[in-house]
């Protein structure tokens, strides 16, 4: 399906697809102001501090997620005491979980 022409195009198996330039030497500056033992003024914390408090202000605060449930109950007969039933539904607890209003209908 593909052409000889098409085929010479094709790069050998462990053939770079681009030519990588050659890698330099660093080049090395005359600097005196090298600290060789090390000493801290503070311009690091200070750094990690500002970076740390940009962080904080970029964090989008992750809204709440909720589900809304809704539960029909259908009694059993007529002489099913509705309030009893709902309290009854009202005494499961879960984490997270809160009840709101309920409505009671006439079937």
């Amino acid at each position: 399906s593909f052409t000889d022409e098409e085929r010479a195009n094709w790069r050998a198996e462990g053939e770079a697809a681009v030519a990588l330039p050659e890698p330099q030497a660093p080049v090395e500056e005359d600097s005196d102001d090298f600290d060789f033992f090390g000493s801290d003024d503070g311009d690091d914390e200070a750094a990690l501090a500002e970076i740390a408090e940009l962080r904080k202000k970029t964090e989008k605060k992750k809204p709440l997620e909720r589900s809304n449930v809704c539960i029909g109950v259908n009694p059993l007969s007529v002489d099913t005491d509705m309030s009893e039933l709902e309290d009854h539904c009202r005494s499961i607890t879960m984490e997270g979980l809160d009840w709101k209003a309920s409505v009671v209908e006439e079937v």
